[in-house]
């Protein structure tokens, strides 16, 4: 790929999922609202965390691979991965902190999750929260910014592809693939691996009883929630570090005219994906798609979605090339670069829109619920992109890093 020049396709991706998941946590901050639920405009946004692993799973392959033994090594892995990553992680804790000292001050309840903490216990707990390291007290992996859950196990992703996935070859590598698949399964359709494997595990008995037939999970301490987060993390992970071994693409070369016009057939590839994906992330919900007696649709979705039609679009991402002309493509690569800024820092600023859910949206019009959360929604870019601006990117080019491109680096 040449330098300063992007997988325009993959970017567009990118910004979907990254806008997607602060519209699907808007949404959920209404659905406590008196008098009735506020169905998600995006009803399988939590997908959006799929998509992402599965890219951060081939590019890590795409980008890492043919490196360790050139020039790098474990040291210079983990510090590139610590400077694309960790300055987000401390400043969604930062203002996590701040929300929670606004309300321990203000007397506010916008959240519960701090309310026997003292300042002192705040500001220590952050500092621990900024390590990385799970506060097990408030039963989140990060109350402060309870959405950098995913990062625990995206960690974890980059130490295990370091120690041990980059040494597989592409036979053994597909066996874990398949073993993820299992457990994937298992978890979604509620299969009782005690009675499976002639064993007794009160952990696999809470999860075989889980009956929503969905992935949904992963951010709490909880032992099911921990069990969810990895089986959540290995099949698009493995899945996405597979196919960079095999090095497919999907590659449209064809051509159409209409009339006197020249249709590129990259160019229908582009449409064709972005429309396909959205499709996908903002199909309604788990009860509608299924219905209260058939979720199992929900999990057959959800099934596709992960091991076919996800991979099909990275495959075609890669396979139409680079660009970085037009209009369009510039809008892909800013979004696609804000997608990490925007997951980082919109979280803690739904407590104040949960609070005023819960609070005042039952006297309101549905109209001026809806405007509340447009507003609300384009503050969270306006914000987010100040944080991109003036925090991580001076951050990166101070550690020494590089800024994240589609052919590097993803949000996960």
């Amino acid at each position: 790929m040449q330098k300063g020049r992007r997988l325009v396709v993959l970017d567009a991706l990118r910004a979907i999922a990254g806008l997607t998941v602060p519209l699907f946590h808007i949404c959920e901050a209404f659905y406590g609202r008196p008098g009735e639920r506020i169905e998600s405009y995006c009803g399988h946004g939590y997908l959006a965390v799929e998509f992402f692993l599965i890219l951060m799973g081939y590019m890590l392959g795409f980008a890492y691979d043919g490196r360790w033994q050139k020039d790098m090594g474990l040291g210079g892995f983990f510090k590139r991965r610590l400077v694309r990553l960790h300055p987000l992680v401390v400043s969604g804790v930062a203002l996590g902190l701040l929300v929670a000292l606004v309300q321990t001050f203000v007397g506010i309840p916008w959240i519960g999750w701090f309310k026997n903490w003292t300042p002192m216990e705040l500001c220590g707990y952050s500092l621990w929260a900024a390590t990385m390291v799970p506060v097990f007290t408030q039963g989140l992996l990060n109350p402060f910014n309870a959405c950098s859950w995913t990062l625990y196990y995206e960690y974890a992703a980059n130490i295990l592809y370091a120690l041990i996935f980059r040494h597989l070859n592409k036979k053994v590598l597909g066996a874990c693939v398949g073993v993820a698949l299992f457990f994937w399964l298992s978890y979604v359709f509620h299969w009782n691996l005690n009675s499976l494997f002639g064993v007794k595990f009160e952990l696999l008995d809470r999860i075989a009883g889980i009956k929503n037939c969905s992935i949904v999970g992963g951010w709490s301490t909880k032992s099911d929630h921990v069990y969810c987060g990895f089986v959540r993390l290995a099949l698009p992970f493995l899945w996405g570090l597979l196919l960079s071994r095999f090095g497919w693409r999907i590659k449209p070369s064809l051509s159409l005219r209409k009339g006197h016009r020249k249709i590129e057939f990259p160019q229908v590839a582009f449409w064709g994906a972005v429309a396909i994906f959205v499709a996908i992330l903002y199909t309604p919900t788990s009860y509608r798609l299924g219905g209260p007696g058939h979720l199992w649709v929900n999990g057959v979705f959800e099934l596709l979605a992960i091991t076919v039609v996800f991979p099909l679009l990275l495959l075609l991402g890669v396979g139409v090339g680079t660009s970085n002309e037009g209009k369009v493509a510039k809008t892909c690569v800013f979004f696609a670069e804000l997608s990490y800024p925007l997951y980082m820092s919109h979280y803690p600023l739904m407590a104040i829109l949960g609070w005023w859910a819960r609070t005042y949206s039952g006297d309101c019009s549905m109209t001026v619920v809806v405007s509340v959360q447009i507003v609300v929604y384009l503050a969270l870019i306006g914000f987010a992109s100040l944080v991109m601006r003036f925090w991580d990117r001076p951050m990166q080019r101070l550690l020494g890093g590089v800024k994240a491109s589609s052919g590097e680096a993803t949000q996960a």
